[in-house]
């Protein structure tokens, strides 16, 4: 695993060396943002195997993509760690605000974008739902 320049549009590339897979993240990434294009790499190779290798810009097969942002989010927010430091859900109104705060702590807390975290509590809140309806 190495930073690396890549194409703005570009923020992890997984390739193969003689020792194995190579994962180059874009060095440009905040740390947040490293880590999450690190994680969805592993996600490529694990999931993908061969096929993660790609050029910088091809485009991905969307599925794939989606799989590897949810694995990504999972392995660095996991539902789990995350559920008992959630307080609140997504809302309308003021208390979005409150929502949006706990949002951006949570991020610090994991190191990850809020972006991740949101997602996150999204899951949450749809498995929460489900097994507190049984």
């Amino acid at each position: 695993m190495t930073g690396g320049i890549l194409p703005d549009d570009v923020d992890e590339i997984v390739s193969r060396d003689v020792n194995g897979p190579v994962i180059i993240y874009a060095r440009r990434l905040s740390p947040p943002e490293q880590r999450f294009a690190i994680a969805h790499a592993v996600a490529h190779l694990i999931f993908d195997g061969d096929e993660a290798c790609i050029r910088p810009g091809s485009a991905g097969i969307p599925a794939n993509e989606e799989r590897a942002d949810a694995f990504a989010a999972e392995l660095l927010a996991p539902l789990a760690a995350l559920r008992p430091h959630v307080s609140r859900w997504p809302s309308s109104g003021e208390d979005h605000e409150i929502y949006l705060d706990q949002v951006d702590v949570l991020a610090s807390k994991f190191g990850v974008l809020s972006s991740v975290i949101d997602s996150q509590i999204q899951r949450l809140r749809v498995t929460y739902n489900f097994v507190s309806r049984m």
